[in-house]
């Protein structure tokens, strides 16, 4: 009864599943040119051939777990073709395009599996560099970090930048993406969450996920929000470009449904679970991202929209070029994690210095007395007391939230200093 009574929401589709520009006005409006359709298409044809790659790997056990996006590309790509260099990217491990969009090479991406994901630090700034955080595997951890990421750039006063975060369905049953969400919208920070929906957490479909659509839980939580065909890489770019421009004018956060398709199982190490149906299988085949670009090139609206002249030929030499390359680089890749298995950490550590003395005394020098290096007789309370003492006072782009923080100390008060304490240690401190 209550999904009846669910009002439905219109799907946003500029190519459909037969090659066929079905809104030539709204793909006009996009002004992409051949250029950008052509590595629009470069890129989704670079995520099946890396899933392809990586799963032979897999099947080696050249990698403990492989998390692959086979079906879901144009969500990912058209998405990330549409953001800008200076906005983070914070991805789950299956969202790997939007990594490659902004260039991170593929060698970084199999040296973090190949890695079992305890990346070595050359690996990380690749990423970093980028302004791409290396990805995750856990469910929905990453929306928390997106709106901390974008709650920095608004207190820092940085203007049009947007903290993304990609996830899958499954985090949309998790309790951390709606904590993120509603510090998003009360905060009023610049982040935009993009639920790739494949229909399966795993093996568990949508309606025993949800008793509404999912995008009705994000409205609900009061993000605008669009749903777009996710397999159709010009309408996610197209409503990526409109909410981006959203969040920016108005410094308030978004949300963009994709609904795809998961073609293969959850992980190499699951595998299918639940045998689906054929007829579902089939279904998956004919809206499969991959077959309708490159229908779309070898039209004759690809001619009349773009001026492309695509053929068979071109084709083929793209898929050879992306595949060879893509091959080189894994073979670059899975050579320098052998030498990090055969030489250990000290082919990856880097020299790091404890301070013997807290970072309190740089702050704090002319108190006294001031603590010693260690604190003797004190409860973990107090340790964390003493450690918000340190960060906070040594670090002023250190911002602490949550209930009740501050003079207050939260519940059990750890972010507050007890009395005794102060007493004890800086008498003169106000």
């Amino acid at each position: 009864c209550l999904k009846s009574e669910v009002k439905k929401m219109l799907k946003l589709q500029i190519l459909n599943s037969e090659g066929t520009i079905v809104d030539s006005e709204r793909f006009q409006a996009l002004k992409l040119s051949a250029r950008d359709c052509i590595a629009i298409y470069r890129f989704l044809l670079m995520m099946r051939l890396f899933h392809e790659i990586a799963n032979r790997e897999a099947t080696l056990d050249h990698f403990t777990l492989y998390i692959g996006p086979r079906g879901q590309e144009a969500a990912e790509v058209g998405s990330a073709y549409a953001l800008l260099p200076q906005d983070d990217i914070l991805f789950y491990a299956r969202s790997q395009a939007p990594a490659f969009v902004r260039g991170v090479p593929a060698k970084a991406m199999f040296e973090y599996f190949y890695s079992y994901g305890n990346a070595p630090p050359h690996v990380i700034d690749e990423f970093i560099t980028r302004n791409v955080y290396p990805p995750y595997t856990a469910v929905g951890i990453h929306p928390p970090h997106a709106v901390g990421v974008a709650l920095a750039h608004k207190l820092k006063g940085e203007k049009n930048i947007v903290s993304v975060a990609y996830f899958g369905d499954g985090a949309m049953a998790q309790p951390d993406l709606y904590s993120a969400i509603n510090w998003a919208t009360i905060y009023r920070v610049p982040a935009l969450f993009i639920c790739e929906n494949n229909q399966y957490a795993i093996s568990t479909p949508n309606d025993l996920q949800s008793a509404v659509p999912l995008y009705q839980k994000t409205i609900g939580c009061g993000l605008p929000t669009f749903l777009i065909d996710g397999n159709d890489p010009f309408a996610m770019y197209d409503a990526t470009v409109m909410m981006r421009r959203t969040i920016v004018e108005s410094s308030y956060p978004g949300a963009l449904i994709a609904e795809t398709y998961r073609m293969g199982p959850h992980t190499n190490a699951v595998g299918a679970i639940i045998p689906l149906s054929q007829e579902e299988t089939n279904e998956a085949e004919l809206n499969d991202p991959l077959t309708r670009i490159r229908l779309f090139f070898l039209s004759s609206q690809a001619k009349l929209f773009l001026g492309l002249k695509w053929d068979e030929e071109k084709d083929s030499a793209l898929r050879a070029s992306i595949e060879s390359k893509l091959k080189n680089e894994m073979s670059a890749a899975f050579k320098n994690a052998v030498l990090i298995r055969t030489e250990g950490l000290k082919t990856i550590a880097r020299n790091v210095s404890i301070n013997t003395q807290p970072c309190l005394r740089k702050k704090y020098r002319n108190i006294q007395p001031t603590p010693s290096p260690v604190v003797k007789d004190v409860s973990p309370r107090d340790a964390v007391n003493l450690l918000f003492l340190d960060a906070l006072g040594y670090d002023p782009d250190i911002v602490c939230l949550g209930q009740d923080i501050g003079r207050a100390g939260g519940v059990i008060r750890t972010s507050a200093l007890h009395q005794r304490f102060v007493d004890e240690f800086f008498p003169h401190l106000e």
